[in-house]
């Protein structure tokens, strides 16, 4: 049971975090470059993954 609870966490970040992506994509392309989007979102997606404290999720 307790697999299967780490496995949907993971699959409910994931799928947050891309929707939070999807919808802010198209701002932070107007207010910064591509380089810089991407940092900013992988900063975003690593507070994410520390905030839940489980350290067997996949890097992005």
């Amino acid at each position: 049971v307790k697999e299967i609870n780490l496995l949907l966490n993971k699959i409910i970040l994931i799928l947050s975090a891309s929707v939070f992506f999807f919808k802010r994509r198209s701002i932070f392309f107007v207010l910064e470059g591509p380089l810089k989007n991407k940092r900013r979102v992988s900063s975003m997606l690593k507070s994410m993954l520390n905030q839940t404290g489980n350290k067997s999720l996949p890097r992005f």
